[in-house]
């Protein structure tokens, strides 16, 4: 049987760099084992961390999926198409059987060409659904709604829904958004009163600061040191096999996490990010 190592987790909230560097693991000193380990490790705690606190942690897009042909070519990062890449956002998933799991969309070059943030595994021509799915909620027949998601970097479209699944476009000109609170206040039309019946497509979540993103400093600084923290008593456990019993199954591969739970102080630290509603 085919060893499948673990593939990290695009939503992870610390890098493999930075989770060998806290554990003093690096390149030169840890071990195969040791860095599936920190890797299954990582891609565990977005799911502890998000079931503690009760929504999404990792900024990503929710947006309607859609599928287009599109042709890759292996151990890079460029697919192209005959067209409808401008109507892509950045960070949509890409999922193909060229592209390597976890793949999103890095940036996008013209209605033709994109990058992606991860090479791809083959070459050929296949198709590629972007996306996963929008944010819903209810409506308030008010001109308001809280988006569950947050902070939001950016609302692309609100729709409505009605009983028979007719969906309809509401006017977000001049719309007012607090990013930090998910707070969408519409100027020129109200959110139909309704259970599940208000479809968000958005970009919400707390990203690392890049080169070309001031992202969240505050928020991802503080998720980040408590991904790492519990890092660290992952592989302390992993290490000392201390003794608790159980085992975590992960999409690409199954690890002893010795019936893991977060410790206290972490719990403390992820109390400002739950959900208050």
């Amino acid at each position: 049987m085919a060893i499948v190592h673990p593939v990290l987790n695009p939503y992870s909230l610390a890098s493999l760099e930075r989770a060998r560097q806290y554990l003093k693991r690096p390149d030169s000193v840890v071990s195969d084992t040791e860095e599936e380990v920190i890797i299954l490790g990582l891609n565990a705690i977005p799911g502890l961390f998000e079931g503690e606190v009760g929504r999404k942690l990792a900024c990503r897009t929710y947006r309607n999926a859609v599928t287009i042909s599109c042709t890759a070519t292996v151990n890079t990062t460029t697919l192209t198409a005959a067209s409808g890449l401008l109507a892509l956002k950045t960070l949509d998933d890409a999922v193909g059987v060229n592209l390597a799991i976890g793949s999103r969309v890095a940036s996008i070059t013209s209605d033709t060409a994109l990058g992606l943030t991860k090479q791809a595994g083959a070459s050929g021509a296949a198709s590629v659904t972007f996306g996963s799915e929008p944010l819903v909620v209810d409506g308030t027949g008010t001109q308001e709604v809280y988006l569950p998601a947050r902070p939001v970097v950016e609302v692309y479209g609100v729709k409505s829904v009605d009983g028979l699944g007719v969906k309809t476009a509401l006017d977000l000109t001049s719309s007012r958004l607090d990013k930090k609170t998910g707070r969408l206040v519409l100027m020129s039309d109200v959110f139909p009163r309704g259970s599940l019946n208000i479809e968000i497509e958005a970009k919400a979540g707390y990203r690392e600061p890049t080169t070309t993103d001031r992202g969240d400093w505050e928020g991802w600084s503080r998720l980040e040191g408590l991904c790492l923290r519990a890092v660290a008593v992952m592989f302390q456990d992993f290490d000392t096999m201390a003794g608790r019993t159980g085992e975590l199954s992960l999409a690409t591969a199954t690890m002893k996490i010795m019936d893991f739970k977060l410790p206290e102080d972490i719990r403390e630290g992820l109390r400002q990010f739950a959900q208050p509603w």
